[in-house]
């Protein structure tokens, strides 16, 4: 993925807690956990304007500043793509997962199930985003039954389809719909394999 489109995704998912947040405004309480101790209990809360605002405010100035630093430092050309990798993508990593087990918790529903498809959902737009990458895999290609003549198509459109789908599981598990959240994710890899298994044979 080029990087102006990678800064957009990862803006993008940085900011759908926001989202989550006023949808579930008035179901929220004034006070919501953002930090647990080791024994598993509640150390602090923050208030709910904070948590639904200045949270993702905070994650989207940070992955700016992250991704400037993989991108357009003095020693980003230095820096192997898997740093980069991490450095683009862990505060929405951290965005998504951290706002889901807060609302989870402060609406009484499972954290963990509520981090695990909030995590999934955004490995899943990760994969998405660099699935073009893929088109020289020779087991994706067996995979996804994908010939040379269309690879470049079918690569880009099941890409898209994975950050798509991946955006919505992520939006799906900070709601509280965990169980759709799996379905989708899930989703998204029978999708693109049947779509490209069809489009293989045409």
């Amino acid at each position: 993925m080029k990087n102006k489109s990678s800064l957009i995704l990862t803006s993008i998912v940085c900011v759908i807690p926001l989202f989550v947040g006023l949808i579930l405004l008035s179901r929220l309480p004034a006070q919501i956990p953002v930090q647990w101790g080791s024994n598993g209990e509640v150390s602090t809360y923050a208030p709910k304007w904070f948590a639904i605002a200045g949270l993702p405010a905070f994650f989207l100035f940070m992955n700016l500043f992250l991704y400037t630093k993989a991108e357009k430092s003095d020693l980003s050309s230095q820096y192997p793509e898997s740093m980069k990798l991490f450095l683009k993508w862990s505060m929405p990593m951290l965005a998504v997962v951290c706002t889901a087990v807060s609302y989870a918790s402060a609406l009484g529903n499972s954290m963990i199930m509520a981090g695990t498809a909030s995590f999934i959902g955004t490995v899943i737009v990760i994969f998405g985003s660099y699935f073009y990458r893929l088109n020289n895999s020779d087991a994706v290609r067996l995979i996804f039954s994908v010939s040379d003549e269309n690879a470049a198509k079918i690569f880009s459109l099941c890409g898209n389809i994975f950050m798509v789908v991946g955006i919505i599981a992520i939006f799906l598990s900070g709601v509280g719909q965990n169980i759709l959240s799996f379905e989708f994710s899930a989703a998204a890899f029978i999708i693109t394999i049947v779509y490209s298994r069809i489009s293989g044979k045409k």
